[in-house]
């Protein structure tokens, strides 16, 4: 059974798939059926991207699954004339032959009212109050958590250099300690949709 989430969980749910996405893009349907039109095409735009659909296509299947999550109302049949009012409490009184309510006696609930048409659209919901991601990215405004690299610093760039300086002037067992060179990395963030390096 599909359950619907909250658009703040469904954000929450979308940042992390698209940090590490995985390779079933259906998980992320659900999520974008619940998200405010204004979080909902720049989100359809990126899992389009990573899940490599059109994203027309995506939107067919969000639109698809946003109808089994939000089945439609049923209305109770349309009664032009009304219905009877039930029997007074205490007081239970027989329909005549002929078919004509009996008027309501003054014990008991009041009467139904009638059902009147259905109305010829159904009202929005309330607005669901939207909180704003603000852009991390300097350079595309990607609201989108940036991703950490790493690389080999300085440091490790220099002591490889004197392990190989090492190796060809004193011993050639030196050779065997040029990978600690590789040890000294530094970290860095990169954007995940423009793919350039934040400071």
């Amino acid at each position: 059974m599909l359950v619907k989430p909250s658009p703040e969980e469904a954000l929450a749910q979308l940042e992390t798939w698209l940090i590490a996405p995985s390779h079933d893009y259906r998980v992320t349907l659900s999520w974008l059926a619940v998200l405010p039109p204004k979080d909902y095409e720049l989100y359809l735009s990126y899992v389009a991207a990573y899940a490599e659909v059109t994203p027309e296509g995506l939107a067919k299947e969000v639109e698809h699954r946003r109808k089994i999550l939000d089945p439609p109302q049923v209305h109770p049949p349309y009664s032009p004339q009304g219905a009877a009012p039930p029997p007074a409490y205490g007081n239970p009184a027989p329909y005549p032959s002929h078919g004509a309510p009996v008027p309501y006696q003054g014990f008991g609930p009041p009467p139904q009212q009638p059902y009147g048409p259905p109305p010829a659209y159904y009202p929005a919901p309330p607005p669901q109050p939207t909180y704003p991601l603000a852009p991390r990215c300097n350079f595309c405004s990607s609201p989108l958590r940036p991703r950490t690299k790493s690389q080999v610093s300085a440091t490790g760039w220099a002591l490889i250099l004197l392990w190989i300086i090492l190796t060809f002037t004193l011993n050639p067992a030196f050779l065997l300690l040029l990978p600690t060179g590789l040890f000294f990395r530094k970290r860095f963030e990169v954007c995940t949709t423009c793919r350039r390096r934040l400071t």
